[in-house]
């Protein structure tokens, strides 16, 4: 392959036209029950002081996820001071995309609610003793929901999750799973047609972090590698 502009790449790889590449965009209906519960758990913990940490991946897309998540929580709360309740944690490489409790027992006292990012889809233990200790976990992640995590082919679970195959089975990235779960706070909890929370360059990070993450250049994600 050679050098050219992202779009000229997309249109190779796909072995598809520019007119066919305009045309294959759709935004398709989601179903929103866990985007609203999420939105009311990250809301109602800002608004009672609450404190927030994202853990997200070490690689490219699960950066550019956490990132996406970390800046807009920021964005939207107006006392600047109240910013800090927000922190960002990025797992190891040597972590082997685990989190050690022993290791990380202060996450259990010091947060209300944790977001995964790119990541934590099948940490059951993990998640299950953060909700023993009463902290709200919300999963933005798109890899294979793993068969521990089904029962009867129903999601098990009592935390939130924020998962393309929750959606229509479109192979998001983390990446753009966390823009889609942040346009939806955005529309719904501000009717905010011009996203002022959603700055330009966090669509920069969705792309970079679907571009890298190699999910596919069509549907929805041209919609953020454009």
């Amino acid at each position: 392959m050679h050098g050219g502009d992202l779009k000229e790449i997309v249109m190779e790889i796909n072995k598809i036209s520019e007119k066919e590449l305009n045309n294959g965009y759709k935004k398709e209906n989601i179903n929103t029950n866990d985007m609203y519960d999420g939105m009311r758990i990250i809301i109602d913990t800002i608004r009672n002081n609450g404190k927030i940490l994202i853990i997200n991946d070490y690689d490219a897309d699960g950066i550019c996820s956490g990132y996406i998540m970390y800046n807009y929580l920021r964005n939207i709360i107006s006392d600047i001071k109240k910013r800090d309740n927000i922190n960002i944690y990025t797992l190891h490489p040597s972590a082997n995309r685990n989190i050690s409790f022993e290791e990380n027992k202060e996450f259990f006292t010091q947060y209300d609610c944790i977001i995964f990012t790119d990541i934590g889809i099948n940490m059951q233990e993990f998640i299950s003793t953060a909700l023993n200790y009463k902290i709200n976990v919300i999963v933005i992640d798109h890899h294979i929901i793993d068969h521990h995590v089904l029962e009867g082919g129903k999601i098990n679970r009592e935390h939130i999750i924020i998962h393309p195959e929750l959606f229509n089975g479109y192979p998001l990235s983390g990446s753009g799973t966390a823009m889609r779960f942040i346009e939806y706070i955005d529309n719904v909890c501000f009717n905010n047609k011009n996203k002022q929370y959603i700055t330009e360059y966090l669509y920069i990070f969705a792309g970079l972090g679907t571009f890298a993450d190699m999910v596919g250049y069509l549907g929805e994600n041209r919609y953020y590698i454009l």
